[in-house]
Formats: C-alpha cells, sequence, structure tokens
C-alpha cells in the first residue's frame, strides 16, 4: 500500500514540474543566451517555433506588438514583460495566445 502511495506521488510530482516548466510565463534572465532584442522587444523562443515577449526596452508610450518578428509568430507575452514602462496603449496582435500575470501592471 505504501508503494502505490509513493508511486502516486512522484507521478503527481512529476505532472506537476512538467506543468509549470510548459507554461511560457517566464520572466527571462538577462543573461540566458536564447535571448533576442528586436525593435526593443527581448524574445525567447517558445519551443515550438513562435516567440515569447520576456520584456520591452523601446521608447515611447505607445506600443505596437508585431504579428510576427523573423518569420516567427509572437504567441506570448510574458510575465511582467511591460511592467514599469509607462505605457499609454499596448496592441496586441492574433496570434498572442497568452499574456502572463500582471504583464500590464505599472505599464
Amino acid at each position: 500500500m505504501k508503494l502505490i502511495r509513493y508511486f502516486s506521488l512522484a507521478v503527481l510530482a512529476a505532472t506537476v514540474f512538467v506543468l509549470f516548466t510548459a507554461c511560457p510565463t517566464t520572466k527571462g534572465n538577462e543573461n540566458d543566451i536564447n535571448q533576442i532584442l528586436v525593435d526593443g522587444f527581448r524574445l525567447q523562443p517558445d519551443g515550438s517555433g513562435g516567440l515569447i515577449i520576456i520584456g520591452y526596452t523601446g521608447h515611447g508610450s505607445a506600443v505596437v506588438i508585431p504579428n510576427q518578428i523573423n518569420e516567427s509568430p509572437i504567441t506570448a507575452i510574458g510575465e511582467r514583460a511591460f511592467m514599469g514602462r509607462n505605457l499609454t496603449s499596448v496592441t496586441i496582435p492574433d496570434s498572442v495566445t497568452f499574456i502572463g500575470g500582471r504583464d500590464l501592471y505599472k505599464a
């Protein structure tokens, strides 16, 4: 009986790990070699051919996110990507299917 309980806990832990590591809510790490910077957008591959916006360093208060950059679709906006940028508007394309938590907080 204990063996079944431990096995069940191990399966649950593995499932939770997979769910959280596959989620595109990454804030990004400044030292991540997979990041690229294009037109003020800090980007990271999403693992399926698309890109995640993980930061913004551009100027201006009205941001227009393109459908794609370098022929890769923008699929997600990572957690806190625009935080603290003093923006008045952000135009998000239909290609974006996920927006991270607190993404526009104090934007």
